[in-house]
């Protein structure tokens, strides 16, 4: 992970968002979700399954959780990477009300890594 240049405590939030996210990545690897996502798609848009309901209610019930944990992965990512630059853009401009808004997103989102 690239080290960017903030205050140390910002810069302590965001080693931590990564070290959980990557910790995350190895118990939920992305790239094998995408596949397995892709596959329950196709066995959902089969209309075989529906002859057996119980089948196609767990299928159903698997794409639904894995969509759900692919989405919020992503999502944590991207409010990483956009909180990171809003706080270079902030210390660019000498923007402290910038900065600040972004530390404290920074840590809500360190708050809901820790938690998964």
């Amino acid at each position: 992970p690239e080290k960017i240049l903030m205050r140390a405590e910002a810069q302590k939030t965001v080693d931590s968002i990564q070290e959980a996210l990557a910790l995350l990545g190895g118990i939920f690897d992305p790239d094998q979700a995408e596949e397995r996502l892709g596959e329950l798609n196709r066995r959902a848009e089969d209309p075989a399954i529906w002859a057996k309901p119980a089948e196609a209610q767990k299928v159903m019930r698997q794409r639904q959780s894995l969509e759900k944990s692919l989405t919020n992965f992503k999502r944590m990512q991207q409010e990483l990477e956009d909180n990171v630059t809003l706080i270079e853009m902030g210390e660019a401009e000498g923007d402290a009300s910038t900065v600040a808004e972004a530390e404290a997103l920074l840590e809500k989102l360190d708050h809901e890594v820790q938690q998964r």
